[in-house]
C-alpha cells in the first residue's frame, strides 16, 4: 500500500535518478487509509487510486463520515492529506 510519492521515489531509485518528491509521515497516512479501505470492503487493483467515497455503497455499515476520513487519507497529493 505504497503512497504515490513513495512509488515515485522507488521508481527514481531504480533509475538512479533524483527522488522527485519528499516522502514524509503523510505517506504513512496514505498507507493507513489503504488498510482501512480494504479492511472495510473496498477493492483495489494496485494500479488505480481507490475511490473511498464509494465505500458506503460497497459496505452500507461504513458511515459516510468514516468514508470521508479515509478519502482524505488517500488524497493523491501529500499536502491534501492529514499531517499526522
Amino acid at each position: 500500500y505504497m503512497s504515490p510519492e513513495q512509488a515515485a521515489a522507488m521508481e527514481a531509485l531504480t533509475r538512479e535518478a533524483p527522488i522527485p518528491i519528499r516522502v514524509d509521515e503523510r505517506s504513512d497516512v496514505y498507507s493507513l487509509g489503504m488498510v482501512l479501505y480494504t479492511a472495510l470492503g473496498g477493492a483495489c487493483d494496485g494500479k488505480n487510486r481507490p475511490d473511498a467515497s464509494s465505500l458506503s455503497a460497497v459496505n452500507p455499515r461504513v458511515p459516510r463520515e468514516l468514508a470521508d476520513i479515509i478519502a482524505h487519507c488517500l488524497a493523491p497529493k501529500p499536502s491534501d492529506r492529514y499531517r499526522d
